[in-house]
């Protein structure tokens, strides 16, 4: 992502599903994402995970179809436990956020 306007720094959910990702760079300009789905991409490593910029937030996480899904350490106990505290749902139904 290229620079993010200042604009959408607080935006409170974010999708970006099927966009062919490598990296979450930049996500760390929105300062108040309470959702993220960014399925079916190409990240890889939980590092990524490091660059969202107000963990606190997060009550949504979707990282389903990428290949960061394979590290044992990708499960919402970790991910609660260990980054965001306040994650509620890990890789919920799409159908549920798609209206």
């Amino acid at each position: 992502m290229d620079r993010v306007p200042g604009c959408f720094a607080y935006l409170e959910e974010l999708y970006l599903n099927h966009n062919n990702l490598t990296t979450l760079a930049g996500v760390e300009a929105f300062l108040n994402i309470k959702i993220f789905h960014f399925r079916f991409n190409y990240v890889v490593g939980l590092e990524e995970l490091r660059r969202i910029g107000n963990p606190f937030f997060l009550k949504s996480l979707a990282v389903l179809g990428n290949q960061m899904e394979v590290d044992p350490n990708c499960n919402k106990k970790w991910l609660r436990g260990n980054l965001f505290r306040n994650l509620e749902e890990y890789n919920p139904p799409s159908s549920q956020y798609y209206r």
